[in-house]
C-alpha cells in the first residue's frame, strides 16, 4: 500500500483483526501472506436457518481508501 491512506487503511485492519480475533471466535479470519488488504473469512451458517451448519468463506479486499 502507498501513502497515507494505505498506512492508515493498514492500521485500521490491524485493529480490526485483533478485535476480531479477540471478542469473535465464530469467525476464523486468514489474511493473505502477500497482500494484507485480502481477508478470506470463514464461518458456519447459522442455525435455525436454511443455512445451519453449512461452511462458508467469503474474501473481503479492502482499497487503501478504508480508513
Amino acid at each position: 500500500m502507498n501513502g497515507n491512506n494505505g498506512q492508515r487503511c493498514f492500521k485500521r485492519l490491524q485493529k480490526e483483526l485483533e478485535d476480531i480475533k479477540k471478542y469473535d471466535d465464530t469467525f476464523k479470519v486468514v489474511v493473505d501472506e502477500k497482500d494484507s488488504t485480502i481477508w478470506k473469512v470463514s464461518f458456519v451458517g447459522a442455525e435455525k436457518t436454511i443455512y445451519a451448519n453449512e461452511p462458508y468463506t467469503l474474501r473481503f479486499k479492502f482499497s487503501p481508501e478504508y480508513v
